[in-house]
């Protein structure tokens, strides 16, 4: 997720505060916010809400100057393609405000 998805990720997470669970001693983070993952066992697309943001390090700047999430996302149900559970880096996930 890059600085226009950025923009507007931070937007919606500040707009469904309420619905966030924060537990400040592990800095996980369960939302509702709908995103959209890629099996790395089939390469088929999915999409959940049931995930989790763990290991957040915040927003940070890479090399090239882009503000990215500095997290881990991990979906808490297994996968609909191999029925795994698998494991993203947030700054690798396609951005949920990007046209399928």
């Amino acid at each position: 997720m890059h600085n226009t998805c950025y923009k507007k990720l931070t937007a919606s997470f500040t707009s469904i505060q309420n619905d966030l669970v924060v537990n400040n001693s592990s800095r996980k983070w369960n939302c509702t916010m709908v995103l959209h993952f890629n099996c790395p066992e089939t390469g088929k697309p999915f999409e959940t809400a049931d995930y989790s943001i763990s290991d957040n390090r915040g927003i940070v700047t890479n090399a090239n100057g882009d503000k990215i999430l500095d997290a881990t996302v991990m979906i808490n149900s297994p996968c609909p393609h191999c029925g795994n559970l698998h494991k993203y880096r947030a700054d690798k996930l396609a951005c949920p405000f990007s046209p399928k």
